[in-house]
């Protein structure tokens, strides 16, 4: 989410300019009115209930959620290449410039008009086992490791947390690993990325990471965004809707599945289910999740 120096301004649609984006509709907010306003709305909808819902269902992991292509492999792939984080951050940052500028454009001519119409309503439970991992994320952990690898290497050891993203969202991690690296190598992360995430929809134009949050009831994003994870974006977002915006070194910091089990599932948390590089079920996985047995990459409403 580009952040204008100028103006004082941010965009949720990514372009520079002031303004804010939520389901299609565009307004010219203040930082502060944006996280006040569209967080709110954000609130009303996922706390509609009348406050934070009891645990919910976690998919498990199965034999059936295998990937041709695993992480180990694309991380061996990815080595090749010496790319560092700042220039995962100014890949992403030109290719949101240029998707916002054909968004803008589009809005101008009005086909986009009734783009909600076509989202379903905002009805999923929040849950702090759901996690959106903003592209620029996604880009390092397969290039760079470090913190990034770190963090998403906690999700893919769980099978009871799910990773939230919308299309938008993996066309951009998709488009800065392709300029970074190859097509080759951008098709192959997107097909087993596809195999773990759990899809949403968002209106065009949107943040692909804040909407994916709104949209999937994720109470948590890794972003290496400053203009997401600064003290004044982090305090608002904190402050009126259920999400929490954290670098990844930051997130990996804080998470702690022994903590996080007994309130996302219930009962005593044992140990990693699922391998990190392959995705595939290891240990006895039955005794975490032993009401279930749905697939991580299923949309579920939880």
């Amino acid at each position: 989410m580009p952040y204008d120096t100028a103006s004082g301004s941010i965009s949720t649609g990514c372009g520079l300019g002031g303004g804010v984006v939520l389901d299609g509709q565009r307004r010219p907010f203040e930082l502060d009115e944006y996280l006040g306003s569209a967080a709110a709305v954000a609130t009303q909808s996922v706390y509609s209930s009348g406050g934070p819902p009891a645990a919910n269902p976690i998919p498990v992991a199965t034999d059936a959620f295998r990937m041709t292509t695993t992480f180990a492999d694309l991380f061996d792939r990815a080595a090749e290449y010496d790319v560092t984080v700042d220039a995962v951050g100014a890949a992403l940052a030109e290719r949101r410039s240029v998707s916002q500028g054909d968004a803008d454009t589009s809005t101008e001519g009005g086909s986009n008009a009734s783009d909600t119409d076509d989202l379903p309503p905002v009805d999923r439970d929040p849950s702090p086992a759901r996690v959106v991992a903003d592209a620029d994320v996604l880009a390092a952990d397969l290039f760079v490791g470090g913190p990034a690898r770190e963090a998403l290497d906690a999700l893919r050891s769980h099978a009871w947390t799910t990773l939230v993203a919308s299309d938008p969202l993996l066309d951009d991690a998709e488009a800065v690993i392709a300029a970074l690296a190859n097509d080759g190598l951008a098709a192959d992360w997107r097909e087993a990325v596809e195999a773990w995430r759990e899809p949403v929809a968002q209106s065009a134009g949107d943040h692909p990471a804040l909407a994916s949050a709104y949209r999937g009831g994720a109470m948590q994003v890794v972003s290496l965004d400053p203009a997401l994870t600064g003290p004044q974006a982090a305090a608002g977002l904190r402050d009126r809707m259920p999400v929490s915006v954290r670098e990844p070194l930051a997130f990996a910091t804080v998470f702690s599945p022994a903590r996080l089990y007994p309130e996302a599932v219930g009962g005593e948390y044992s140990a990693p289910d699922r391998d990190p590089r392959s995705m595939e079920s290891v240990g006895n996985s039955e005794d975490q999740h032993p009401d279930e047995d749905r697939h991580p990459g299923e949309d579920q409403h939880r």
